[in-house]
């Protein structure tokens, strides 16, 4: 009994002995894990540190620089812009260039020619002595001639004396200016003039001094989807045009900007509408020929027929006609677009 008692305690002793070992492992491993986590902390609260000191520094130092920086910017801006030729506006920003100074038209009481209108304004009036600037006389049908200024003011003056020295041959208009228009494109519901004005001005961030919807249509491309024009004061369009989109209801539209030229679909003129075009028959946008639409067109030649008209009529040996009548570079439909930019109110 003794013996095994004896075994039994020796073995319960080494028992404790290799516990205990484990234990101190544990231990010393936790630890050093420990240690190792705090050198750890201590690392990524120094990097924090040194970080934002040197956020601190750069942030003080372009502070202190931002004068400086802003000046040095707006010179290299305005050497490039002497030097390297290149343009940033865009043909749009040009077109408006000019915008919202309506031109005054001369119109004669008695047929005659533009050409005699334009040489009795010239022997009758001398912009130099009235101190206005004029952008050039232009001639239009029935014997009447354009005048276009720079500004209200040299236009109000330059009219003044006209009538004054010549309202007895001829009738003096100064015609209004226009909102510009938008093309609002996705809408998913035909809904009404007054609705599309409504959810306009309650979804947007856009303060209006004059919003109108003229037309909601339906999509030519997708029959599923309604289209809208609406016109709006200058400021609220630049606004619009710079978002490009438009909430509507439950729509998120696709918002551009509208030519305002009126287009015939029929013989692709201007002016006019398809169902008051004179023409009998149908015009191909791609040869100009007749009898046949853009879509059915087999030429293999293209000719723009505005531009041949114009080409023939005002003996224009430099225009080119080798385009399609819907091509933005045609020189008629710029002319036409230049002509309502000029009379828009942006």
């Amino acid at each position: 009994m003794k013996t095994n008692e004896r075994e039994i305690k020796s073995l319960i002793e080494a028992v404790e002995a290799k516990y205990s070992e484990r234990v101190q492992s544990l231990v010393a491993a936790q630890q050093s894990f420990e240690k190792k986590v705090e050198e750890a902390e201590k690392k990524v609260s120094d990097f924090t540190r040194a970080i934002k000191e040197n956020s601190d520094n750069v942030c003080r130092e372009l502070d202190s620089n931002k004068k400086e920086n802003k000046k040095v910017c707006e010179e290299v801006k305005g050497i490039m812009s002497k030097h390297s030729g290149v343009v940033s506006e865009t043909y749009a920003d040009k077109l408006k260039r000019g915008a919202g100074c309506a031109p005054v038209i001369l119109k004669p009481k008695k047929s005659q020619q533009s050409n005699i209108t334009r040489n009795e304004v010239k022997e009758c009036i001398n912009p130099a002595n009235l101190k206005v600037k004029v952008n050039g006389m232009f001639n239009r049908q029935d014997g009447a001639v354009e005048i276009k200024c720079v500004n209200n003011s040299d236009r109000d003056i330059l009219a003044d004396e006209i009538k004054n020295k010549l309202s007895q041959k001829y009738d003096v208009e100064i015609p209004g200016l226009r909102y510009p228009k938008i093309l609002i494109s996705g809408l998913s519901a035909n809904l009404e003039c007054d609705k599309v004005e409504k959810a306009i001005r309650k979804q947007n961030d856009v303060l209006f001094e004059h919003l109108k919807c003229t037309k909601v249509f339906k999509s030519q491309k997708n029959p599923r989807v309604f289209n809208a024009f609406i016109e709006v004061d200058g400021v609220a369009f630049k606004s619009i045009i710079k978002e490009q989109r438009i909430n509507i209801e439950w729509d998120r539209c696709m918002a551009y900007e509208s030519d305002g030229v009126l287009r015939c679909y029929k013989c692709w003129g201007f002016n006019h509408k398809a169902a008051m075009c004179k023409e009998q028959h149908q015009i191909c946008a791609k040869c100009g020929e007749n009898d046949h639409s853009y879509r059915e067109c087999q030429n293999n030649f293209v000719k723009c027929r505005n531009c041949s008209i114009a080409k023939a009529r005002l003996n224009l040996a430099d225009i080119d006609e080798k385009h399609d009548a819907r091509d933005s570079c045609c020189r008629v439909l710029q002319r036409k677009v230049k002509l309502q930019a000029e009379r828009t109110l942006y």
